[in-house]
């Protein structure tokens, strides 16, 4: 039987310096079933019924939902080809990662599959968890695992790849995470070791879960009910509680739907085609903040963050081109209804732009592909976000971005390939936003 491995290495696998890590078995038997299914983006050139990213109050979710079709529910993302195939779209120069962190001064590998889906990113203490998710067969039987490696504030290995209940996908909590999949609909709260906090928490059986976001310790997401025309509901959960419940409350505004980002206090919506209305509205009242068209170029929301210092919603987009193309924008929502964006310059025409956002201090970064062309790193710098020229992730793909206190630079978590086997996940840190 092939040898399936799972390590982190201070270098590239041809310098033969992995450590092998043994995989350990999950607390129960529901591992299997959590598929690497996100939460579809919001198109608003398609007028998809689709929910917006998962959203951390933080700025460090993490988690890169893809693209799904327009009938928001197919959860199927579109097909891609190698990144190695098609890598003269993308600018130069490639990203220098740097090395403010003493174990990021070259990649550190994560795992190594065959067969790897969904993966995810958080930080938190200074400590870079990891999660994602591979399947294979037993024999006839098809088996789907979640896994987890959590790394110190120096890049050092101190929690070894893990099989977790709940997964692959994961927030970062103000002292640990929270790992959570989406089919069927369960959270689980982990220490800054990656030990289980109680119980995993489950939605209603059938039940799958549409979109998260948390404010401290309290969490929300909302679920959805089995079936084409199943009911949403939303469900909040108080992590510092005694004994956390997961309670099933009304959704506020039913009216204007799902597809929302979930933060502290506030949700955003976004509902319709061209224009895509975009709405703020407070929680739990429900009551409106704003309503506002958006009175540009069409645009499909990647992920979308609150940014609590400056009252504002970040959003990463991408803007439909004249020529048919889709170009990175970053869009700013105000609480007072004013709207503007910034272009990334000499950024390359893409399919798509799918990735996610963090909030840093004194920047923002993100993090994007198209399915198609390698991955590329944006940054936003200083009070007046003066645009970087995005910069290519080697020739890695499905990129995710956090934010790193301690050593004020960014961590970004990518594959190698989608296709060509084996595929390696890895972590760059210590990128600052040059």
């Amino acid at each position: 039987m092939r040898l399936r491995i799972a390590f982190v290495s201070l270098a590239f696998l041809a310098l033969g310096c992995a450590e092998v890590v043994k995989r350990t078995p999950p607390s129960s038997d529901d591992a299997e079933s959590t598929a690497g299914a996100t939460p579809p983006s919001t198109d608003a050139g398609g007028g998809a019924g689709a929910a917006p990213p998962v959203t951390d109050a933080e700025g460090d979710a993490g988690v890169v939902p893809p693209v799904t079709d327009a009938e928001g529910d197919a959860g199927v993302v579109p097909p891609v080809t190698d990144a190695e195939a098609d890598a003269g779209v993308v600018p130069e120069p490639p990203l220098d990662a740097g090395s403010p962190v003493p174990g990021c001064s070259e990649p550190i590998v994560i795992a190594v599959e065959d067969s790897l889906g969904q993966s995810g990113l958080a930080i938190s203490q200074g400590r870079y968890a990891a999660t994602w998710s591979w399947s294979g067969y037993e024999g006839e039987e098809f088996f789907r695992r979640s896994m987890l490696a959590i790394l110190d504030e120096g890049a050092r290995l101190i929690t070894p790849a893990r099989e977790v209940e709940s997964g692959p996908m994961i927030l970062a909590l103000d002292d640990g995470f929270l790992v959570y999949s989406l089919t069927p609909g369960a959270l689980q709260a982990l220490d800054l070791d990656g030990r289980e906090r109680g119980p995993a928490l489950r939605l209603p059986e059938g039940w799958s879960l549409r979109s998260i976001g948390r404010d401290g310790s309290v969490v929300r997401a909302i679920g959805k009910a089995p079936g084409a025309e199943g009911a949403y509901a939303l469900f909040v959960v108080d992590l510092a509680a005694e004994s956390p419940v997961l309670e099933r409350r009304e959704l506020s505004a039913p009216e204007w739907g799902v597809n929302r980002a979930l933060s502290a206090g506030r949700d955003m919506v976004f509902r319709g085609a061209a224009p895509l209305r975009m709405a703020e509205l407070s929680y739990p009242s429900g009551e409106m903040v704003f309503d506002r068209a958006w009175d540009g170029a069409n645009i499909s929301i990647g992920d979308t963050q609150y940014d609590a210092a400056r009252s504002e919603w970040i959003l990463l987009a991408g803007e439909q081109g004249p020529e048919g193309g889709t170009y990175p924008v970053a869009v700013f929502l105000g609480s007072d209804g004013s709207a503007h964006k910034i272009d990334a310059p000499d950024a390359p025409m893409l399919r798509a732009v799918a990735g996610n956002l963090a909030i840093g201090e004194g920047s923002i970064g993100f993090a994007f592909w198209d399915f198609h062309s390698p991955g590329l790193v944006w940054f936003l710098r200083g009070d007046g976000r003066e645009p970087t020229v995005p910069r290519r992730i080697d020739l890695e793909v499905t990129p995710h971005i956090a934010w790193h206190a301690p050593s004020s630079s960014y961590a970004v978590l990518t594959q190698s390939s989608q296709h060509q086997r084996p595929i390696t996940l890895s972590l760059r840190c210590g990128i600052t936003p040059e």
